[in-house]
């Protein structure tokens, strides 16, 4: 005859511990794991989804809607995983200025910020980007080549005066892939 060699009080206090309920966090890091095992998803080169979304769960927690209420106790935890989904496929990070979440309603957005542009960019074959404001008193000129369509700046000469004035043209922004090609793009105050 073999005898139970646990003690009931073990095994009564083992039953009794409350469990360590999941954040959203764990949540979406279990759920980026499923979609890698099933090859559901690509993560970009260098990314880790971890160091991205333990620092993105910090900001929400100092994030709030417009009524100044926390966005952790605002919005769904659905809508919170989806926007942290985003930023993971999109190989963005908070931390860094990449991105940032916006609460609307009770639902967590991800917006992509200017630096998470410049970072997608650069991941698919831009080597530099330069963007110029174009300022009225500004002497601009460009040229488009009639057989490729393809603007280029001939002329853009600033003054620091002119650096302050709050009437502006327009913009351009030059970008140099890395083969070398340029691309140029002009645009009026309209267009901007």
């Amino acid at each position: 005859m073999t005898q139970n060699t646990t003690a009931p009080e073990q095994t009564t206090n083992q039953q009794l511990a409350p469990k360590k309920e999941k954040t959203v966090a764990d949540l979406v890091l279990a759920r980026i794991s499923d979609f890698r095992a099933a090859g559901e998803i690509s993560i970009p080169p260098n990314y880790s989804p971890e160091n991205a979304i333990r620092p993105a769960m910090l900001i929400l927690a100092e994030t709030k809607d417009r009524n100044n209420k926390p966005a952790l106790e605002v919005c769904t935890r659905e809508s919170i995983a989806n926007a942290f989904l985003k930023m993971v496929v999109s190989g963005l990070s908070p931390v860094k200025r990449q991105c940032s979440f916006v609460v609307y309603g009770n639902q967590l957005q991800f917006q992509r910020e200017y630096a998470g542009s410049i970072a997608l960019a650069k991941r698919y074959g831009m080597k530099s980007i330069v963007a110029n404001a174009v300022f009225m008193s500004d002497e601009f000129e460009y040229q488009v080549d009639p057989e490729t369509g393809r603007k280029k700046v001939t002329k853009h000469i600033q003054s620091l005066d002119a650096m302050g004035e709050l009437s502006l043209k327009g913009a351009y922004a030059i970008v140099e892939m890395e083969d070398g090609t340029k691309y140029t793009e002009i645009m009026s105050m309209k267009q901007i």
